[in-house]
């Protein structure tokens, strides 16, 4: 895919310290006006937290949920309504689902029919869910299925395979997903669907990461962040109008050793990610495209 070298460089704000550390990368969704989180603790317990913001500035409490995973959840808004879906705390890998209307009382853990070793994309689209996830089984073959009114439909295989899982971001028209497909090249891809069951021959990226990138949609523009296939394990930021023709890459002044997280918010574009240091504190910024 050709890079469009017009675009302006975004002018992040600068990095704020959140309370909050997780080890892994965090769950971001905007419902009822507010931004909310998901994350993991950050120690053995594996035990689910949920926040949110009214401004993305400050937080309320953390919400400790009865649920646990060994990877950060994925979290969507459908409606007024919070989802969330996340990889099981045990050998099974099985996925789980559960849904709040306020973000701090959510409903029993639904088992679903399908296993994962990484944590699941979840994505509104078209009035409906959208759940990916990579395979759990040595093909890392990528999957997705969707879910309306509670039901979820057949499992669909992708002919794409990434060993860290995907991520989901979707328009009016589309749903676009991005995922690495590992080493030796850890090559990032981006393919879309139109409605959520077929999907395109996946495209090729000019960039690279060892991690999952992160996807979201600004004010009708695609943003793309990912952590460096180098040591210097920097955060780099791609955009595009149409999902197939992205921008040159832009360095970010932040780093992670983990995938950062991306989320529309206010007509801004906030990021955040795990500091790149021992204490695994989370970081915030935030960008007006």
């Amino acid at each position: 895919m050709s890079a469009d070298s017009t675009v302006q460089p975004l002018n992040w704000s600068g990095a704020t310290i959140l309370t909050m550390s997780s080890p892994e990368p965090p769950g971001l969704a905007v419902c009822t006006n507010k931004l909310y989180m998901a994350w993991k603790a950050n120690d053995a317990s594996n035990r689910l937290y949920v926040a949110a913001s009214s401004d993305g500035t400050t937080w309320g409490s953390e919400q400790v949920l009865d649920k646990l995973s060994p990877a950060g959840p994925a979290l969507a808004a459908h409606g007024n309504t919070l989802f969330m879906a996340w990889q099981a705390n045990d050998a099974s890998n099985a996925i789980y689902a559960s849904s709040s209307a306020d973000g701090a009382f959510w409903s029993v853990s639904q088992k679903l029919d399908w296993t994962t070793p990484k944590a699941p994309a979840l994505a509104h689209f078209n009035a409906q869910l959208l759940l990916a996830w990579t395979a759990n089984d040595a093909s890392c073959r990528l999957y997705s299925a969707l879910s309306r009114g509670g039901s979820w439909s057949m499992a669909q295989g992708l002919t794409e395979m990434s060993p860290e899982g995907p991520s989901l971001a979707a328009d009016s028209s589309k749903v676009y997903m991005a995922c690495t497909v590992g080493p030796p090249g850890n090559a990032i891809f981006v393919l879309s669907s139109p409605d959520g069951k077929t999907w395109n021959v996946a495209q090729r990226l000019a960039d690279s990461s060892p991690k999952r990138p992160a996807l979201a949609l600004c004010k009708g523009t695609f943003y793309m962040a990912w952590t460096a296939n180098d040591a210097s394990r920097s955060i780099y930021v791609a955009s595009s109008s149409d999902g197939a023709t992205w921008s040159a890459a832009q360095k970010t002044l932040f780093s992670s050793s983990q995938a950062p997280s991306l989320i529309e918010f206010s007509n801004k574009l906030y990021m955040v990610w795990i500091g790149d240091d021992a204490s695994n504190r989370l970081y915030i910024a935030c960008v007006q495209p």
